[in-house]
């Protein structure tokens, strides 16, 4: 993504036309898969906007708490998916699954 589309808000309304199509009752689980890597070249860091928060929000933060203040976590927290479960956290990938 060239950073001229960074922080428009682009992603939250992915996110809102997402639930909307499926309907939220339908919605048990929201995936997050960040990650650093050759995709994310031209991003602060090398790595995925969410990866990039949570691993600033660990200084401070125990790993829930940080997954939940990454955009992603705060679009989950929202809808009142207020549960979260990693399948992988390293310094490289987290793939994080929010759940009510």
């Amino acid at each position: 993504m060239e950073q001229e589309y960074l922080h428009q808000g682009l992603g939250y309304q992915v996110f809102n036309l997402i639930v909307e199509h499926f309907g939220l009752e339908n919605i048990n689980t929201i995936c997050g898969s960040w990650h650093s890597d050759a995709e994310f070249a031209n991003f602060e860091n090398e790595m995925s906007t969410n990866l990039l928060l949570y691993r600033r929000n660990l200084d401070h933060f125990p790993p829930q708490e940080a997954a939940f203040r990454t955009p992603t976590g705060k679009w989950a927290s929202r809808l009142w998916f207020n549960h979260v479960r990693f399948r992988e956290n390293n310094l490289n990938s987290v793939i994080v699954e929010f759940s009510r």
